[in-house]
């Protein structure tokens, strides 16, 4: 069900379904939406520089949806919404969406980085186990950072016989 959904969300093929989150750009802005299914809310994530005003926005999306609030913290847009049923969530979504990103390039907010917080050109990568919009010199940090995580982790030495050593002296007070 949430490839369908992912197909309805934005253009054709824009977003795409992970680990129960969905991602794509919308108007050259990087989104991230997340469906909470015991609140029936739904989180769409925004890295974008400054904005002006995040009441404005509010009072644009209240005429389309009054249960749609937007947030602003750390380079971050949060706009969470209240959403009855899943298989709805696209068709409130593109909504809000289309005024969201419209007020943003209206107001010349550029799409940020989500870890350096510059205006590059970003794409989609499989960072932690997660999928996260990143440019390529984050990319590459991220990379060289990774490798030295592991040479180090490669580099730890084990002791077979002191750690069954270990684990029986440890048991012979459990025995009595």
């Amino acid at each position: 069900m949430g490839k369908k959904i992912a197909k309805l969300i934005g253009t054709s093929k824009s977003f795409t379904y992970h680990n129960g989150i969905y991602i794509g750009k919308y108007n050259d802005y990087d989104i991230v939406i997340k469906y909470d299914y015991a609140s029936l809310l739904f989180n769409m994530y925004l890295n974008i520089d400054k904005i002006k005003s995040v009441d404005t926005l509010n009072d644009l999306m209240a005429k389309e949806n009054k249960y749609a609030v937007a947030k602003f913290n750390n380079n971050s847009l949060i706009i969470t919404e209240a959403c009855d049923h899943h298989k709805d969530m696209p068709q409130l979504a593109n909504k809000i969406l289309d005024i969201v990103t419209n007020y943003l390039k209206d107001n010349k907010v550029k799409n940020i980085c989500r870890y350096c917080k510059t205006n590059k050109k970003t794409f989609l990568a499989a960072i932690d186990g997660s999928l996260i919009y990143i440019c390529d010199d984050c990319y590459k940090d991220n990379i060289i950072k990774y490798e030295k995580i592991n040479i180090k982790n490669r580099n730890i030495k084990e002791h077979v016989i002191l750690g069954i050593i270990g684990s029986l002296l440890g048991c012979i007070p459990g025995i009595f």
